[in-house]
């Protein structure tokens, strides 16, 4: 959660505190939810207002790691996990506060805040699938990465990436590389001694050699984050408004309105050692409390000093819960193949659903697939279990409520496997499982007869289907379809369609397109159409929904490339063109590819093929609903 205004002053004092340093041949830890978001900073800020420009975030994920490869950097990049029970508070006010933002963006306004955005929902798993086309090592861990990233980093005997000031407390030899920005132009060529990218180097030996600390005492740093971290603060406002602060520490600069951590650290120079600096410390509380708080201390002091590649949950009953997870699971899940909410939602942790831009006065896009979420619940708590999930999502108001989650009945038609089941079933029964949850015939690929298609773009396309069915009024789906059709093909997530007599692969079929990724100078009315992008985020809740059902129940690798297909620039800049021109889609597609007539039969026989399907399913739907209404009666 990082040391608040710790950054701020490492920073402002970046010429004693920071080495400037050539990155080269060595490994490297990154801090995989802090370069996300340092990355995603490099897209322009207009397209937060479209959803997610996943493609545009794929390349320059891929361009920094490929330059990384080429500097003889090897990097391992590790994500969080599960986080402690006691941020949740924390992290319920930032969502809190992210919704707001995010409501404001919906409106079209812009944000007051500098340098804020809003990272799309499926961010993460456009930067794995990069990440794993790369073959890039990559972990989630069971609990929180900081720990693990610094014992590894210690293994390793290399530097730690990330935007994370926690890392600044960590005795980490190599030092940590502060990445508030990334600019990719500190990459530099060099055939004559390799190239290397040039960094700002941390060195906790450093920062205790200016504020007059010995080396060996480090621990003291820790103590400087345990009464200033994020998750710990409250602790301490009796000892802030008490204790008497030195105003200064040596000729370091603090510009943040009440120099806390200047002061802090002017406040350890003056005890030089730790014993005294935790004795002077709890001398503020009473006597009945300072042994507690103590312990408290001496804890958080270790965590720093010793870290581990695992922590344990505090809890006996979570502990006992994540113990008896099958193995395959808890391996998966280490490997990015499980989503996190999923053992968030196990061991009794909240699960939280990201805001996205939607229109007020409507439900939450993830409303759209809460029948899908309560199987995937179903299935990680098994066919007999009775469970309430508790999910944080907005309502119509773009209020953050919590909204607890009931289980369904399995109806018997298909049976629910338990979590030890699934890996022993077979594929097609697993994924007849699939097809149940999301309410699609098993012969679902019945209209593609002609095409052979990936199994990843089989769930694009049960993806696409479960959405359509949610768009209202009905008539607005043709035009939705094609866009989207058009944007995945464009980003060559069907290209096994294509493997057909007379159809050559090829990009420039799309040209005409290109002008439809580009983003308004200026957001307005005329520009920006919230409820286009509202839909649009019911797909990216659809496509998350089925990416997770997918890797439950161990069904492809690949789904998650599927993210890198969607881009919400495009996709809204087409659909508005079709709609506001009262544009004929099918004459319109026609004219598109009028010199590549092969490709438009193929295009137009998968649109076809799904709309059917589409149909089709809602003409089942109808007839279930009405015999269901008979046996009430009876």
């Amino acid at each position: 959660m990082g040391v608040k205004g710790l950054l701020t002053l490492v920073l402002e004092n970046r010429k004693q505190l920071l080495k400037l340093t050539k990155l080269k041949d060595t490994s490297l830890i990154i801090d995989g939810h802090g370069i996300c978001h340092i990355l995603s900073e490099s897209i322009n800020p207009k397209s937060d207002y479209f959803g997610g420009n996943y493609d545009e975030f794929a390349h320059m994920c891929e361009s920094f790691f490929e330059k990384l490869i080429n500097c003889n950097i090897t990097p391992y990049v590790f994500f969080d996990g599960v986080q402690d029970e006691n941020k949740i508070k924390k992290t319920l006010h930032r969502l809190e506060e992210r919704t707001e933002r995010q409501r404001l963006i919906s409106e079209g306004r812009s944000l007051e805040e500098e340098n804020v955005r809003m990272l799309p929902i499926l961010a993460y798993e456009a930067l794995k699938s990069v990440l794993i086309d790369l073959k890039i090592r990559h972990r989630t861990c069971t609990w929180e990465s900081d720990p693990q990233m610094a014992a590894f980093a210690l293994e390793l005997d290399c530097p730690i990436m990330t935007p994370d000031s926690d890392f600044f407390i960590y005795n980490i030899p190599k030092g940590v590389i502060v990445v508030d920005n990334l600019d990719l132009s500190n990459f530099k060529k060099c055939k004559k001694t390799g190239n290397y990218l040039e960094v700002e180097m941390y060195h906790i030996s450093n920062f205790m050699f200016q504020i007059g600390l010995e080396e060996e005492d480090y621990a003291m740093i820790a103590l400087l984050a345990t009464v200033l971290g994020n998750d710990r603060r409250s602790y301490f406002l009796r000892f802030f408004g008490e204790a008497n602060l030195p105003e200064n520490c040596n000729n370091l600069t603090d510009t943040t309105a009440k120099k806390r951590v200047l002061k802090t650290l002017g406040w350890l120079q003056s005890k030089q050692k730790l014993s005294i600096a935790i004795s002077d410390l709890v001398s503020y509380y009473d006597r009945t409390e300072r042994e507690q708080l103590e312990r408290s201390i001496t804890r958080s002091i270790e965590a720093y000093t010793k870290p581990t590649a695992e922590t344990v949950l505090k809890s006996p009953s979570m502990r006992s819960t994540f113990e008896e997870l099958p193995k395959w699971f808890v391996d998966n899940f280490r490997k990015g193949k499980i989503p996190v909410p999923a053992l968030a939602a196990i061991i009794g942790r909240p699960v939280i659903l990201p805001p996205q831009v939607s229109v007020m006065g409507k439900p939450s896009p993830y409303q759209c697939c809460l029948q899908e979420r309560k199987f995937i619940y179903r299935l990680l708590f098994g066919p007999g279990a009775t469970h309430t999930i508790i999910e944080y999502d907005r309502d119509e108001n773009w209020q953050l409520k919590p909204q607890y989650i009931s289980f369904p009945h399995a109806d018997g038609s298909v049976s629910i496997p338990s979590l030890n089941q699934i890996p022993n079933i077979s594929f097609q029964v697993r994924l007849s499982v699939l097809l149940h949850i999301l309410d699609l015939p098993a012969q679902i690929l019945e209209k593609f007869k002609k095409y052979v298609f990936q199994e990843d773009e089989q769930l694009l396309i049960m993806t696409i289907i479960l959405w359509l069915r949610i768009i209202e009024p009905p008539e607005d789906r043709t035009r939705y379809l094609i866009t989207l059709l058009a944007c995945f093909f464009r980003n060559r997530k069907f290209d096994s369609c294509l493997n057909v007599p007379g159809v050559v692969k090829s990009r420039s079929r799309f040209a005409i397109l290109e002008r439809y990724f580009e983003l308004p100078s200026e957001i307005n009315p005329t520009t920006f159409d919230c409820n286009v992008i509202h839909v649009f985020s019911q797909f990216q809740c659809c496509l998350q929904t089925v990416i997770n059902l997918s890797q439950i129940l161990c069904l492809s690798e690949n789904a998650i490339h599927l993210v890198t297909g969607f881009n919400g620039t495009f996709v809204h800049n087409l659909y508005c063109k079709l709609y506001k021109v009262k544009l004929d889609p099918d004459y319109f597609m026609r004219n598109l590819f009028r010199t590549d007539a092969k490709f438009s039969e193929t295009f137009n026989e998968i649109r076809r093929g799904i709309e059917e399907t589409v149909l089709s399913c809602r003409s089942r739907a109808r007839r279930d609903s009405d015999q269901l209404s008979w046996r009430r009666v009876m």
